[in-house]
């Protein structure tokens, strides 16, 4: 799952400063928003954000031996911080969908 993957890059980028963490994590963003941003999508797209939600959260916890924030403070911080959201950027491929069967 791509989760895993974003999971692995946030725990690598943890130590980074703040604005530094949230740039490496829009740029991840932006890239899987590109390439999955399909129309069709858009349910899936919406529940890879709220697991980007969630990992950040936790990976910012356990940068100290104490909890940094709480979900309260969290969720609103996460407004201030431009995250780009979940779009679909380009429609599915028409040709892949007018594409002949392949012979049995």
């Amino acid at each position: 799952m791509h989760s895993d993957c974003l999971s692995r890059k946030l725990k690598k980028a943890r130590s980074l400063r703040l604005p530094d963490l949230l740039a490496v994590l829009r740029r991840k963003l932006k890239g899987y928003w590109n390439y999955y941003g399909v129309r069709g999508n858009s349910k899936m797209l919406g529940k890879y954000q709220y697991e980007v939600y969630l990992l950040l959260y936790k990976w910012l916890n356990r940068r100290s031996q104490r909890r940094s924030m709480t979900q309260k403070s969290y969720s609103e911080r996460w407004k201030t911080w431009d995250i780009t959201k979940a779009r679909v950027v380009d429609e599915y491929p028409k040709k892949a969908l007018r594409q002949p069967p392949k012979p049995a």
